[in-house]
């Protein structure tokens, strides 16, 4: 077995800082409560190009519990975060936008433990986000897009 020596990456993480925490829960709210309710997840993301090839990505989750006549804003339980991590290229190169999806992966589990914990320490049953396919979800929402 050959010594190849460690592989640096294109683009390097350094850092995370949560934006926003946004939480409501109404007093008589239990998953129960309403009927065929279920929980929803949206994700949106965002990049601002910093100079030196550093970029900064912003992800924003929301879950919200309801039925199919609920939305967001009124449900009776919904919890959203945004989180902004930073992250630059090897040797200062330019970002490549194709990378957002790597970035967003690297954020995801911050803003998911966020979010988890958030919920246990409210006394409501935690929420613990899907595990997701950051690649087949922003290929999803870019096929959506009108061309």
């Amino acid at each position: 077995m050959s010594d190849t020596g460690m592989i640096e990456g294109v683009i390097s993480f350094k850092e995370y800082r949560l934006f926003s925490l946004d939480y409501k829960c109404e007093p008589a709210f239990t998953q129960k409560a309403i009927q065929d309710g279920k929980f929803t997840y949206n994700f949106s993301y965002g990049s601002v190009d910093l100079p030196n090839g550093m970029v900064q990505i912003n992800l924003m989750v929301i879950a919200f519990f309801g039925n199919d006549e609920t939305d967001a804003d009124h449900s009776p339980f919904r919890i959203s975060a945004e989180i902004g991590g930073k992250f630059s290229t090897e040797n200062g190169k330019s970002w490549n936008h194709h990378w957002d999806a790597n970035a967003i992966a690297i954020l995801y589990p911050y803003v998911r433990s966020i979010i988890s914990s958030m919920t246990i320490q409210a006394g409501v049953d935690p929420v613990i986000l899907p595990t997701i396919n950051v690649a087949a979800m922003l290929l999803n929402n870019s096929e959506e897009k009108p061309g």
